[in-house]
């Protein structure tokens, strides 16, 4: 399920879907990370920790305290 860190706008999208433009005019690539809680992601998977209920919440929250990049918007 891909959710805008923008808008909160919701979508059912495979990979092949991407890179795409929100309707709110933010672009998203597959693979880059947004902000820390990606790049954190990223690390305990690779090493094999199994995400837990409350990861994706946590994920949500450091992208945005710890953004990689501002939003673009459109213009």
């Amino acid at each position: 399920m891909f959710t805008c860190d923008q808008c909160g706008t919701q979508a059912n999208l495979a990979p092949e879907d991407f890179p795409l433009r929100c309707v709110c005019g933010v672009r998203y690539e597959v693979g880059k990370s947004r902000g820390l809680g990606d790049t954190v992601a990223k690390i305990t998977k690779a090493v094999g920790i199994q995400p837990c209920g409350g990861c994706a919440k946590r994920r949500k929250a450091l992208n945005k305290i710890f953004p990689f990049r501002r939003p673009q918007e459109s213009g």
